[in-house]
């Protein structure tokens, strides 16, 4: 044997370690690209929901009539059922016979229709937001699975770059 043999063996063993080292190191980069774009697609998708969402909220905001219209217009149906049931109780009075039966059924009327309408406004709410809210569910999925990946490479690159050298 030569002298200098062990060292250039040495070498050349460095060198390869070296190369594989630097090659294991760009797959590393090369997934941390892939998860930082489908993170960026995930959020950029998360995003468009809430625009979506948003507008949603806008489209209803514009059919919907302002509180004080509302309160506006219930104080003049009340007062219009007011004065509607203080005209057949007159009218009930002066026939000498109360009908009580009708007064409820006016009251039950009445009441039936708000009860209606306010059932009617929140079952529109309900379906205008429930495919958004798939969507957000949807999106917080693919972000969990992307985070549980990018901790997985995460240890792994760890443990590869810790891992004891072979003498």
């Amino acid at each position: 044997m030569e002298p200098g043999d062990d060292i250039r063996a040495e070498v050349a063993v460095l060198r390869a370690e070296l190369v594989a080292h630097k090659v294991m190191t760009e797959k590393i980069f090369t997934m941390h690209e892939r998860a930082g774009v489908v993170a960026m697609e995930a959020n950029n998708l998360r995003l468009d929901v809430l625009n979506e969402f948003r507008q949603t909220v806008e489209d209803m905001l514009a059919k919907m009539m302002p509180r004080t219209d509302s309160e506006m217009r219930h104080r003049a149906h009340e007062e219009r059922l007011s004065r509607e049931i203080n005209l057949m109780h007159e009218r009930v009075d002066t026939a000498t016979k109360p009908n009580y039966v009708l007064a409820v059924a006016v009251v039950s009327v009445g009441v039936t229709i708000v009860g209606s309408a306010w059932v009617a406004i929140g079952l529109k709410i309900d379906a205008a937001v429930a495919p958004v809210y798939e969507r957000v569910s949807y999106i917080k999925a693919i972000q969990e699975d992307v985070q549980r990946e990018i901790i997985r490479l995460r240890d792994w690159r760890v443990s590869f770059l810790h891992k004891p050298q072979e003498p």
